[in-house]
């Protein structure tokens, strides 16, 4: 069982991207998107930050995809913003950030994505001056061994 903090109702919450195919997001980005739903139910002042770049053989990014996903659910538009030129996690971290700051939202700032990659995602924000509450989503148990040893592996080198 992950240990999901007590997140301000205030919060803005970072949701980091993934794999999209054939229009639709792969396991782990829908257990993200199912978390940001549930914090969205209990508490629909918090603003989610939603980024991911460019979808290969898509004109749409991450963050197009993520947003029709929430929207579509009934989320209003005006939680959401969309970061959609990161390709990566250290990108997606600081240009959420970046858009945090011209969007003047001041909020407690979150960062919502799955356990295996929370460490990296929180030494991002470190890495911009800026301590992250980090909020676990699961990683499916068919891809658990291969993602911990990929974000190992990502940490290492």
């Amino acid at each position: 069982f992950l240990h999901v903090p007590d997140v301000p109702n205030n919060a803005v919450v970072i949701v980091l991207g993934g794999t999209i195919r054939d229009g639709r997001p792969c396991l782990t980005l829908q257990m993200r998107l199912d978390a940001s739903w549930r914090l969205w139910q209990e508490e629909p002042a918090r603003t989610f930050v939603l980024t991911g770049g460019p979808v290969p053989d898509d004109t749409s990014t991450e963050a197009d995809h993520m947003a029709r996903d929430l929207i579509a659910r009934g989320m209003p538009v005006d939680r959401l913003l969309c970061e959609r030129r990161a390709r990566n996690t250290a990108q997606n971290v600081r240009y959420s950030l970046d858009l945090l700051q011209t969007s003047r939202v001041t909020s407690t700032p979150c960062v919502l994505t799955s356990d295996y990659h929370l460490y990296r995602a929180t030494t991002e924000g470190r890495a911009c001056g800026v301590e992250l509450l980090p909020i676990p989503c699961p990683t499916p148990p068919t891809s658990r061994l291969q993602q911990w040893c990929r974000e190992v592996l990502a940490i290492l080198f």
